[in-house]
């Protein structure tokens, strides 16, 4: 009879026990649950804002390449300009042909149109 009411007894026991765990764990995770989804939240944060960044760094760095090329093409037509302009008559006037077509152009005229070049009569 007394190992049947100390069998009883641990039953008794280990279902309490059982029960006390299980209810223990669902307080701990509602306790910790705004803690998790707080926690998430701010890792995709983190995630957005590190892609975000290397995006722009990239777009940074394609812009910064444009800004070369395109020195490098204005210190090439300084060169040339510098040349023409210190050079002989002949290149003086080709480029002041071309300055003058570009200005004519940019106010609206055509070539062979409204104006022509080194034209022979």
């Amino acid at each position: 009879m007394s190992a049947q009411f100390e069998n009883l007894a641990n039953r008794i026991f280990e279902h309490s026990g059982r029960k006390v765990d299980e209810q223990n764990r669902q307080s701990l995770d509602r306790l910790l649950m705004p803690l998790r989804e707080q926690l998430e939240g701010f890792r995709r944060q983190v995630q957005d804002s590190f892609g975000q960044e290397a995006r722009e760094r990239h777009t940074l760095a394609h812009e910064i390449r444009n800004l070369q090329q395109l020195n490098a093409q204005m210190t090439q037509e300084a060169v040339n300009l510098t040349r023409a302009l210190k050079g002989d008559n002949k290149a003086q006037g080709n480029w002041g042909e071309v300055v003058l077509s570009r200005v004519l152009e940019a106010s609206g005229l055509r070539e062979g149109h409204e104006f022509d070049t080194q034209i022979s009569i």
